[in-house]
């Protein structure tokens, strides 16, 4: 699959955080906002941004964190290298392009960003964004040492999840555990480029639980919550998050999708993507 660059928009949009890449394709609400994992870039998300039955009836927006990919270093890292902060740019970009209505996706630290978009917009009073859906892969709801311990196979304090610096061997496990499938150069440049900072602070904020309550979150919010996993998933603890408490899980289950690992969106784009045109489909109609 390949998008169509006649039809998709590149945005440069000023926020609180520094400037950020965007890019969007498609027409029609909801809107379907992407975000992406650690270290990486809206690039992960080519074979969704593709789909034509997605593009058909939705827009679909994508864009690159603070410290990461096309978006600029944050003025302030120790401000918005958390999920927290990066949970308030994903609002902001969903405002300056007037999106009001939205099903998100979150990869790994996407996923996270995304429950702190859920947490974020609970209470909101003013110029309301309502949230239909969230699917997250690869993303055990967390926060603090504990339960990260508990949702990920990892080493929390010696993890290259969080080196501000990473040698040419842990840049090639980086992308060799996450990705896994069809390799491609901007996967190298992004790992590359990712300001070291962000990585750092992020996880030093995630261990000592600054953020969202994402386990409360996830037990609280209304709409629909999809979890949905590659059964050989490296990073994370599958059977901590079928443990977990839901007020809203999609179809009631945790999905396992059979030999996949850490971005089965990426890996087998033939398996991943009729199951979230059926999450998105359900979510548009208020299901």
């Amino acid at each position: 699959m390949k998008i169509d660059n006649r039809t998709m928009q590149e945005h440069k949009l000023q926020t609180s955080h520094g400037t950020i890449h965007a890019v969007s394709v498609g027409h029609g609400d909801p809107a379907i906002l992407l975000l992406h994992a650690n270290s990486c870039s809206w690039r992960m998300f080519k074979h969704i941004l593709a789909d034509e039955k997605l593009t058909s009836s939705h827009r679909l927006v994508a864009f690159d964190l603070p410290g990461h990919g096309e978006s600029s270093d944050a003025p302030d890292p120790q401000r918005s290298y958390n999920m927290a902060a990066y949970g308030a740019v994903a609002i902001e970009v969903l405002r300056q392009l007037q999106i009001s209505s939205v099903v998100v996706f979150g990869s790994s630290l996407g996923g996270h960003v995304g429950i702190e978009m859920v947490a974020q917009l609970k209470d909101q009073d003013e110029d309301v964004i309502r949230i239909k859906g969230l699917m997250i892969t690869g993303t055990p709801p967390s926060l603090g040492l504990a339960q990260v311990t508990e949702g990920f196979n990892m080493d929390p304090k010696n993890n290259i999840a969080g080196a501000e610096t990473l040698t040419d061997d842990q840049v090639e496990l980086f992308i060799g555990a996450g990705y896994r499938g069809e390799r491609e150069p901007w996967q190298v440049d992004a790992v590359r480029r990712t300001d070291g900072r962000a990585r750092k602070f992020m996880l030093e904020a995630f261990l000592q639980g600054r953020g969202a309550e994402q386990r409360r979150v996830v037990a609280e919010m209304t709409a629909p919550l999809a979890v949905v996993n590659g059964s050989e998933d490296a990073f994370i603890k599958l059977d901590t998050l079928d443990r977990l408490q839901y007020s809203n899980l999609w179809r009631g289950r945790c999905f396992r999708l059979p030999g996949l690992g850490h971005c089965p969106f990426w890996e087998k784009p033939d398996v991943f993507l009729p199951l979230f045109e059926e999450f998105v489909a359900d979510c548009s109609a208020g299901v």
